[in-house]
């Protein structure tokens, strides 16, 4: 207990725990679109997208995929041992290279860091989609 005696005299304290990381705010990110309204009159206007965890022999695997809203069709998906934004980022690359999509489509996903890193705003934006963000904890975002 020697360093105690060292620090009390020198006038020192220990600090517990770590330092926080600050992360960037997803309302400063992208902002709720949708509001659970998945109707749509065309195709390519909506854009869905998740990841789901699912557990195989060898471990587990992440799944991100991409859903029109119109046709309820998987347009584009991902899959990989790790939840990477590069995982995000590859599932709406197929999307827009099969589908095309037009400037102003929304592709709303949840507050995952995945989502919120700057890889996935970017591939969405340079391709004219608008990015969207659901509210906080809420289970129904990507009820469809």
């Amino acid at each position: 207990m020697r360093w105690e005696l060292l620090m009390r005299r020198a006038g020192i304290a220990s600090v517990m725990g770590r330092p926080k990381r600050r992360r960037a705010k997803p309302h400063l990110i992208a902002t709720d679109l949708v509001y659970r309204d998945f109707t749509v009159t065309q195709s390519n206007r909506k854009w869905l997208t998740d990841i789901t965890e699912h557990h195989t022999r060898e471990g587990k695997v992440y799944c991100a995929v991409v859903l029109d809203v119109y046709s309820r069709r998987v347009m584009g998906w991902s899959i990989d041992s790790l939840p990477t934004a590069a995982l995000v980022t590859n599932a709406p690359g197929m999307a827009i290279d099969s589908r095309r999509p037009g400037r102003g489509a929304i592709i709303p996903a949840d507050q995952g860091a995945q989502y919120g890193s700057w890889a996935f705003t970017k591939r969405a934006k340079d391709s004219g989609l608008v990015p969207s963000m659901s509210s906080v904890g809420d289970c129904y975002d990507n009820a469809m």
